[in-house]
């Protein structure tokens, strides 16, 4: 099948909440177990240490779930050689005009995923879910890998450098995340503005631990409430 591109208005890859410090032990929580030791690379080539091709295999968590917390685990997929699997690369690395990466998403229970992108002029956009682009189930099955923009299809940075800053929410349905989160497909300054006063309420929320580790970022709500994670994608 034919890729096609979906442009990226941006730029490299930090994952942050708010301006808190990284607490630990959100994989264990999520369910995930093993290796927990934090990514930090720096220089040109940012890849993981012996990086190895991504598995699209919805089985290959097995960990059991939690019952009494909501989790989200994020990671990136960056295109080595058209028509082959990517690599996992770290979140620090700075990314390039032309490269095409995917983001990884996976929970630890069924709920709805909303996606926005912070515009520069204090506006924002939905980047998922978007019907136009075919992308309208926003449903996320527990241990699932949810490739976004598909299995088939990459987002491609363009010319543009700079820096750009997505918020991520996950709820165990969609009313919860509608009466937490009210997201319109286009909002103004104001509107953009009460979204940041919301994501940074649920950011700072101490019952929200954040990790990240060799295997990507997790988030996990220890009352399984709306859980909130902010991407920053750097390119030049």
């Amino acid at each position: 099948m034919r890729s096609t591109n979906f442009m990226f208005g941006v730029v490299a890859l930090c994952v942050s909440i708010a301006d808190a410090q990284t607490p630990t032990g959100a994989k264990e929580m999520f369910g995930g177990g093993g290796d927990s030791s934090v990514i930090a690379f720096s220089g040109e080539k940012q890849h993981p240490q012996s990086p190895k091709p991504l598995k699209h295999n919805p089985e290959a968590n097995q960990a059991a779930e939690s019952k009494h917390s909501c989790g989200l685990s994020f990671s990136i997929e960056l295109e080595e050689a058209p028509g082959q699997p990517g690599i996992q690369v770290s979140q620090a690395r700075t990314f390039h005009s032309g490269e095409r990466i995917r983001l990884h998403f996976k929970t630890n229970t069924d709920g709805n995923l909303s996606i926005v992108q912070l515009g520069s002029s204090g506006t924002s956009a939905t980047l998922f879910p978007d019907s136009a682009r075919g992308l309208a189930n926003n449903t996320m099955s527990a241990r699932v890998d949810h490739i976004l923009p598909s299995e088939n299809h990459w987002f491609r940075f363009d010319d543009s450098a700079g820096t750009e800053k997505l918020l991520v929410f996950f709820a165990k349905d969609q009313p919860t995340l509608d009466r937490a989160v009210p997201i319109r497909p286009v909002m103004n300054q104001t509107q953009t503005a009460e979204l940041m006063v919301t994501n940074n309420a649920v950011s700072g929320s101490k019952d929200l631990v954040i990790e990240t580790v060799n295997d990507g970022t997790y988030a996990v709500n220890k009352k399984c409430d709306i859980v909130a994670m902010e991407i920053e994608l750097r390119h030049r």
